[in-house]
């Protein structure tokens, strides 16, 4: 995890003295529309808590309107001598809302002042408005005053946001792993847990309007005060204050029935029955009577017998008729394995016909297939759908559908209305897109979608920019990458380009289908599992996504010839998926592959005598084995190149003070050494790489040259030639003019051969609530003569842990690294990290956030999250891009005063864009390195960790087990 955990002590020094809850209101405001002509014909109505009509409360309140600009303004009134209101007011405020919608709301002086008040009316409902306002606590038995009650602004036009309607409880209810409580006996399951339903605050299932009352009658208590406190508590941080009227808001019309559970030998949408109350057999457990249960939140129980001990289960609320947001897996027996694979479409893939139809009221009604997902069902459907003849998935209007019958043939029929916002004097594209129910959940990527714009087809194929079709042939082991020019089409985006390929003596058949599809932005591609010494022809087309797909005509071809290459190291292939290599207690780790894709690992444990050792899979073993390189002392940053049949293991040996390189011959049995430099009092930074251009390795780390605290630290390069020895290594002080060298990645240039380091510099400290931290992004760059370059990227980029690597295809630099941000929390600066990435064209830097950082704070617990850490970055030859990283939650205890520190390893790949990371390993990760290997393997090693209760400090990264994963 290198640096980036010490972010987390400076979030608690500046959040823990900062706890006092703050709260602010603003108003909604909105664009307004063209006037509107007409009686605006506002009405009113009081209701009881539930919603249901006052009728004695008729003529206790009257409206005025008053025009203003285009829009009017529209007050209640209680007049003398009206008969006092109680404590609590609650209104639907009726009006059209196809031409008028609210856009302000504000309390009136009949109250005596705002602060005496909590009040919410929930802009977005239509109509009627819901409107609620209560007294706070110690103002409940005051009389409300004749006056102003409250006044709402209103604009011409209809409301942009969709209108709220009943549903089920959404992603703000998921049921989290940790809030159920499982409990085994032999197959016999019994789970507990409480009903979530932000904002219900009253317990009669529905989040409405009446529930700001709870929150009034116990306002500014904290949850302990009272034993059904924590019902109120909606945002989770331990006091009932203006900050809990929000979730009401969110969630409003958020309705639960009970709870329904599946369990994954079940086909999708079947559920386990309710055996305790039959006669609602919609749900498997009923909702509990609010006025038999234990104050707070209501409390469910299921015993279920399982088939098997391999099971899992799901939790869904249940409420009008929806299934709502699925809980995390459920695995009473055992954890269960990361998702990463999306649905499969059975046949017709995402949507299938689409029809506007305006009578007897606006529709879209569209199919769509069928898709399974057999490890993390049931699979949900979005639909994206956006005005025009155009659908941008990123920018999309969405909607989930996700009940479906087992019985319900495909393809499935279902429909978009006016209270989605559709028109009918509108045209709309609409797509269709299957998601799995993982955390984070995968998805389909299919492009296709229909219009009901008219007009002619399209009949274009997309045009080619530069090149056409295929560019280059690059032969592999076993494998080719191919490249091709980029081809846009203004009609019907995204283009998809066809893959074509066979062996030259057969040649390509062009009337045939694609050996594969790749969708743009992506230009180059890696085919696999060829046979070496056959010579292949490539071909590549450009089809576009019009309803009746259009493609290029082009035959233009290249040939390449795979071949084997022989490896003379002993390393064997390691299976699949996660293991665990040996029982050395280790803390940073490094990873290279030789020509076969066979990995090799060094380690080291800094606290230890462990010394330097090299692990690698014995195929004849069918296990790890390990060599001890350098024994008893304590290494630091290991670093393995596989290259010219040598094995070259560099690292700091902090009991001698000396930079070593180890050359170990082919077979790792003999491992004499090089001092680099022996003037270094420690090292906080290394990495290496060879040029096969220069055939020369090179050296880059960050060290302390001095004992002296306040003498800087020095970034420096060191490069002698691959057959050289120890007198011909050069150094070079590239930077000495910063307080702290914190992390450094090189990478030689692929065409020239000369190296370039990223790395950050700058000043850290803080003591109490005092600090300064500009630890900066840099570039560094020789050329022919020696002489280095250094680039700042922006003074903002504040980095803590980088990794850099060259796009084999563009020849340019690709950066990844933990960028620093802060957020405001109580007029104080909480600094989190994003994993980012800088990426380097013609044109400059360009900078991508794939991860961010957050703060939170539930309960009395401060809970930070850092991602980008010990970032690793590698391309395979098509230009297809892997980033590993960690990610690190921090959870502060304020009573304890205690950390929790989790982590977990991160990946993401760049397909032309950087696509959303996904989770590799969820149980504790540090010190990840990476290599990919021929047919598009992938692997890592990296240290398993427990949960951690300090953060670590430079050099003494957390022990644990070494690990390896593949895939």
């Amino acid at each position: 995890m290198t640096h980036i955990l010490r972010g987390s002590l400076i979030a608690v020094a500046l959040i823990v003295v900062a706890m006092t809850a703050c709260s602010r209101h603003g108003s909604v405001s909105s664009a307004l529309a063209p006037p509107s002509d007409g009686d605006p014909r506002f009405t009113i109505a009081l209701t009881d808590a539930t919603g249901l009509p006052i009728e004695s409360a008729r003529d206790k309140v009257s409206l005025v309107a008053q025009q203003v600009h285009d829009g009017y303004l529209v007050t209640a009134l209680i007049a003398e001598p009206a008969p006092p209101l109680g404590a609590d007011l609650y209104a639907r405020l009726t009006y059209d809302d196809s031409r008028w919608h609210p856009v302000d709301f504000a309390i009136g002086d009949a109250w005596g002042s705002e602060a005496r008040v909590v009040s919410l009316a929930v802009l977005d409902a239509g109509s009627p408005l819901p409107i609620g306002i209560s007294l706070l606590k110690p103002y409940r038995d005051e009389a409300v005053r004749a006056g102003k009650l409250f006044s709402v602004q209103f604009a011409p036009g209809p409301n942009d946001s969709t209108k709220l309607t009943a549903h089920a409880p959404g992603d703000a209810n998921r049921l989290a792993a940790s809030e159920v409580d499982m409990t085994v006996d032999g197959l016999a399951v019994t789970f507990n847990w409480l009903e979530k339903n932000r904002g219900d605050y009253n317990r009669d299932g529905t989040v409405a309007i009446g529930d700001i009352t709870p929150l009034a009658a116990h306002f500014n208590e904290s949850v302990e005060d009272s034993p059904g406190n924590d019902v109120i508590d909606g945002n989770g941080d331990g006091a009932l204050t203006i900050s809990d009227i929000t979730p009401i808001a969110a969630n409003f019309g958020s309705s639960i029935a009970g709870y329904r559970l599946w369990r994954s030998d079940k086909e999708e949408g079947a559920y386990l029955p309710n055996w305790d109350d039959p006669g609602h057999p919609e749900v498997s457990a009923s909702r509990p009577d609010p006025a038999t249960s234990p104050p707070g939140r209501l409390p469910y129980t299921y015993t279920d017998t399982a088939p098997d001990d391999t099971v899992f289960y799901r939790l869904y609320p249940y409420g009008d008729g929806e299934v709502g947001a699925a809980s995390d897996d459920l695995y009473p027996f055992a954890g269960g394995p990361t998702d990463t694979t999306p649905p499969v479409w059975e046949s017709d893939i995402g949507i299938v016909s689409l029809e506007k139809v305006t009578s007897p009221s606006v529709q879209l009604r569209f199919t769509f297939g069928k898709a399974t997902d057999a490890d993390t069902p049931p699979v949900r459907y979005r639909v994206y759908w956006q005005e025009g003849s155009l659908l941008d998935w990123a920018t999309a209007h969405t909607r989930d559908f996700t009940s479906f019958s087992p019985d319900e043939p495909a393809p499935y029929a279902r429909s978009l209305g006016e209270s989605d916002g559709i028109r009918g004097d509108k045209d709309y594209a609409v797509g269709v897109r299957a998601f799995d129910s993982a955390s984070p959940a995968n998805f389909t990527t299919n492009a296709n979608y229909l219009t009901t714009a008219g007009g002619s087809p399209d009949t274009t194929p997309p045009t080619w920019v530069d090149a056409i079709g295929i560019t280059h042939a690059t032969a592999g082991d076993g494998q080719v990458t191919i490249t091709w020019g980029e081809a846009t089409d203004a009609d019907s985006p995204p283009v998809v380009y066809l893959v074509y390929y066979a062996e030259s003596a057969v040649g390509i058949d062009w009337e045939a289908p694609a050996e594969r599809e790749v969708t743009a932005p992506a230009t180059n591609t890696t085919i696999t599992e060829l046979t070496n010494g056959v010579e292949y022809e490539f071909g590549v087309r450009a089809r576009d996504s019009a309803p009746t797909a259009n493609s290029t005509t082009n035959t233009n071809t290249l040939t390449a010839t795979p071949e084997h290459v022989e490896t003379p190291y002993p390393f064997g292939t390691p299976p699949q998926g996660f293991t665990q290599i040996g029982t050395d207690q280790v803390n940073d780790t490094d990873i290279a592959i030789d020509g076969s894709g066979n990995p090799a690992i060094v380690a080291v444990n800094s606290f230890s005598t462990l010394g330097l050792n090299l692990y690698y899979y014995d195929d004849a073993a069918e296990d790890w084995t390990s060599v001890n390189i350098a024994a008893t002392d304590a290494f630091y940053h290991p670093q393995i190149l596989l290259v010219g049949g040598k094995i070259l293991v560099a690292a700091f040996d902090q009991d001698a003070g000396e930079l070593r390189l180890y050359k170990g011959n082919a077979e790792a049995t003999d491992w004499p050494y090089e001092v680099i430099d022996n003037s270094l009092v420690e090292c906080y930074a290394l990495s290496m790489d060879y040029s096969p251009v220069t055939d020369r390795i090179g050296m880059a780390g960050g060290f302390a040259v001095d004992p002296n605290p306040d003498v800087n630290q020095e970034l420096h390069y060191y490069s002698r030639p691959l057959d050289g020895g120890e007198s011909d290594w050069t150094t070079n002080t590239v930077e000495n003019d910063q307080e702290e060298v914190v992390d450094v990645s090189l990478a030689m240039h692929p065409v020239s051969g000369l190296p370039s380091i990223a790395y950050s510099s700058g000043i850290y400290w803080f003591t109490g609530m005092e600090y300064d931290f500009e630890e900066l992004l840099r570039f560094a760059t020789c050329d022919a003569g020696g002489q280095w370059s250094i680039e700042t990227l922006l003074p903002q980029k504040i980095a803590e842990a980088i990794a850099l690597a060259f796009d084999p295809i563009a020849d340019e630099p690709v950066i990844t690294f933990a960028q620093t941000r802060f957020i405001n929390y109580h007029e104080q600066d909480v600094p989190v990290t994003d994993a980012s990435v800088a990426e380097h064209t013609a044109q400059g830097w360009s900078y991508t956030t794939v991860d961010e950082g957050s703060f939170d704070v539930e309960g009395f617990t401060l809970i930070t999250v850092f991602s980008g850490a010990d970032p690793t970055i590698e391309f395979f030859p098509d230009g297809t891009a892997v980033w590993g990283f960690v990610r690190v939650q921090a959870d502060y205890d304020v009573i304890s005063m205690t950390f929790n520190i989790a982590s977990s390893l991160f990946q993401a790949s760049r397909l032309g864009n950087w696509q959303l990371p996904q989770p590799l390993w969820a149980d504790g990760a540090s010190a990840d390195a990476l290599a990919l290997g021929p047919g598009s393997t992938v692997q890592y090693s990296f240290v398993q960790i427990p949960i951690l209760h300090d953060g670590p400090t430079r050099n003494h990264y957390p022990i644990g087990d070494l690990a390896y994963f593949r895939q």
